[in-house]
């Protein structure tokens, strides 16, 4: 089945209350370490009157020697008493060492795996397709023969199979069935309501401002919402990975200077996966430290802009445009994630360079001379007319844009 409903409205859960009550082995996979770094988080919190007991584990931190042979003798004791959520990225289920054996031998002999999940779908799609092939892999290698063996074991009980996203379209619906070779019939999509969709309201905003100001300009947002509620966390988002690290270190400085306790996570495509995995944890609090309290998370586009899923986020600060509407939309949704979030306390603030700002509509513009140019190469009784409208138009907004 597909399940696509907004942020925050319940994917989790849906996945902690499936596993409670059909127990065994519950698969869930995520392309982002920060989804799995939340998912470990609630699946350990849950608890169960119907199994023994309920544990769950992300297969990005298992590579210590006593750690591997820990979770290799639990999978061999285990029973159908008992609850195992099983995390794990493509990469984790296929290079770190060959757990997808060792799962489907669960499967085939002796049934235990009984649900399948695949969180924030359209990215699974999407990366797949494009620059990291372990995600086709896992479909080839793991969930085909999960849901297709051949020949069929005797007394093969099928797993269920759910993906699940915020943000789909046809599109990463077809990308989808393409990297897990599953086709999902169009009578098992779940959607919500288009007013289910409505998110709460927080307050959006548009900051143009100067190329000297803008480290001012967005730390003294930051200080402001610090300033406001001393339990406030907020999250920087920036496209490089060396601005983020530069935006770390003049993120601490600040932060000491105005005498503010707590420290900034960063978390970028440079970071080792355990690296990241246990900075992620460490920004949502499920690392029992007292000495380090995360107040800023200075986070790439790629690395963490799903499955941060905490409540203290008051304010989301984007630094440059995102590189995508999908990014938007989940970035947006890192914030207002308490029923009380409203257009007072919570907000989402864009900072663009106002050179960068420029550059954009002079090429917008640009596009406009082309489309003539493309008009009047293709001749034709039109090409003229559509060319001296064409110019009209765009002479009457570039005024427009230079008066303002």
């Amino acid at each position: 089945a597909l399940l696509c409903v907004k942020t925050g409205g319940g994917k989790s859960a849906v996945v902690q209350v499936t596993a409670t009550i059909m127990r065994g082995i519950h698969i869930i996979l995520v392309p982002l370490l920060a989804l799995g770094a939340d998912q470990v988080s609630k699946g350990n919190s849950a608890r169960s009157p119907f199994s023994q007991s309920i544990r769950a584990i992300h297969l990005d931190e298992v590579h210590h020697p006593q750690k591997v042979a820990s979770l290799r003798e639990f999978l061999s004791n285990m029973s159908m008493a008992q609850t195992l959520i099983i995390v794990a990225s493509p990469q984790s289920l296929l290079k770190t060492l060959p757990w997808n054996s060792l799962l489907l031998d669960c499967a085939h002999t002796r049934n235990l795996v009984r649900g399948v999940y695949v969180d924030e779908y359209h990215l699974f799609a999407s990366f797949g397709s494009s620059f990291r092939p372990e995600f086709e892999a896992s479909g080839k290698q793991f969930i085909t023969k999960l849901f297709n063996p051949r020949p069929i074991p005797a007394g093969y009980d099928f797993p269920s199979y759910l993906a699940m996203s915020a943000s789909m379209n046809t599109r990463a619906i077809r990308d989808g069935e393409a990297q897990t070779k599953i086709f999902i019939p169009r009578d098992q999509f779940f959607w919500s309501t288009p007013s289910e969709f409505r998110r709460r309201e927080i307050l959006v905003s548009l900051d143009l401002i100067q190329p000297k100001q803008v480290i001012r300009t967005v730390f003294g947002s930051i200080y402001i919402v610090l300033k406001a509620n001393p339990t406030a966390k907020v999250v920087l988002y920036t496209n490089s990975k060396i601005k983020s690290e530069s935006l770390q270190e003049k993120l601490e400085e600040f932060l000491d200077h105005h005498g503010f306790s707590g420290d900034v996570i960063l978390v970028n495509g440079g970071l080792e996966a355990s690296e990241k995995f246990f900075a992620i944890k460490l920004f949502l609090g499920n690392v029992g430290s007292e000495a380090i309290v995360p107040r800023v998370g200075v986070f790439t586009a790629g690395a963490a802009n799903c499955g941060i899923d905490d409540p203290l986020i008051f304010s989301v600060h984007r630094l440059g445009f995102p590189c995508s509407t999908l990014d938007l939309i989940q970035e947006l949704g890192r914030t207002a994630r308490r029923p009380t979030a409203s257009i007072l306390t919570d907000s989402f603030r864009l900072f663009v360079n106002i050179h960068d700002f420029a550059y954009i509509m002079i090429r917008a513009f640009r596009n406009c001379r082309d489309l003539i140019k493309t008009a009047n190469k293709q001749g034709g009784m039109a090409a003229p007319v559509v060319a001296k409208r064409m110019n009209l138009i765009d002479r009457a907004k570039r005024n427009k844009f230079r008066d303002q």
